[in-house]
């Protein structure tokens, strides 16, 4: 039987991601307020206020998977109901989808190299309406890969869970 390496996952602190994890924030906060396109992140926004006010997804109004509204509505209800919660929302998000093509990238490639992978998401994560579709095939990759590294049903039950949830987000996978 083959021998896993479970040194791997264990739970110290890694320096080099947590410093990643904080520089993504930090630079993702720079520019967060710049750049409105009401056509596409507005429909976002007004089907989230329409929910809000009672109507229902997909029955009072044609829109996206409605995964995307409910977690806006979560956040606006917790924060208010602004554009700047719902880009505020993606900040973290996208560094912990920079974070884990880090983790991904460092057990596919060497050295240096693994770093380009999240540098390069950093540089265009995409627009803040549409990283559900980035954050969520990283989040899918990264529990196919440690299915893949260790084959238990537990990691496996993980695996189509996340793939089942993503197709509460985003219809394009």
């Amino acid at each position: 039987m083959k021998e896993y390496n479970y040194k791997m996952w264990n739970k110290r602190i890694d320096y080099p991601l947590c410093a990643l994890f904080f520089f993504s924030m930090a630079y993702q906060f720079i520019f967060y307020r710049y750049g409105l396109n009401l056509w596409d992140e507005g429909v976002i926004y007004s089907g989230v206020a329409r929910f809000l006010d009672g109507e229902l997804i997909n029955r009072d109004f044609y829109a996206y998977q409605p995964g995307r509204y409910y977690m806006l509505a979560f956040f606006f209800k917790w924060f208010g109901a602004t554009i700047e919660t719902g880009r505020l929302m993606w900040i973290p998000l996208t560094s912990l989808m920079a974070a884990l093509t880090l983790v991904l990238s460092r057990r596919l490639m060497s050295g240096a190299w693994s770093w380009l992978p999240p540098l390069l998401l950093l540089a265009a994560p995409s627009y803040y309406y549409n990283r559900y579709f980035p954050l969520l095939i990283v989040v899918n990759l990264y529990f196919l890969y440690r299915l893949a590294e260790r084959p238990h049903l537990k990691n496996l039950a993980l695996s189509v869970f996340m793939a089942s949830f993503t197709f509460f987000f985003s219809e394009e996978i």
